[in-house]
């Protein structure tokens, strides 16, 4: 079995870290102790069963958590707040927008 790994020098030692999963590593005095501690812990996790492979058919597979509508509608509303906010009077100490008139602007009411 053949698998991508990333060498890191690090603090003097080298870091050893399985591609794609990053919590799989090992660090060494060298390279190469790096890479056989990463084999090692590779093989222990074999051992226990914690290291596989998934196998995805085809591209549906990997739908998004949310659907795409709903994506698209937290966007819009995302982009009607920016307007709003960026319709919002700008304070300035010279414009006499007390902060009274501040948040009863913003939540209404009467002083």
């Amino acid at each position: 079995m053949t698998l991508p790994v990333l060498v890191v020098p690090r603090e003097g030692q080298y870091s050893a870290v399985l591609a794609g999963a990053p919590d799989i590593r090992a660090v060494g005095a060298t390279r190469d102790e790096a890479i056989t501690a990463l084999r090692t812990e590779i093989a222990q996790r074999l051992g226990r069963g914690e290291l596989y492979w998934l196998e995805l058919d085809t591209i549906e597979s990997l739908a998004p958590a949310h659907p795409v509508s709903e994506v698209e509608e937290q966007r819009a509303n995302l982009e009607r707040l920016r307007h709003e906010v960026a319709g919002l009077p700008v304070r300035n100490p010279a414009d006499g927008f007390s902060n009274r008139m501040h948040d009863y602007q913003l939540y209404g009411g009467g002083p």
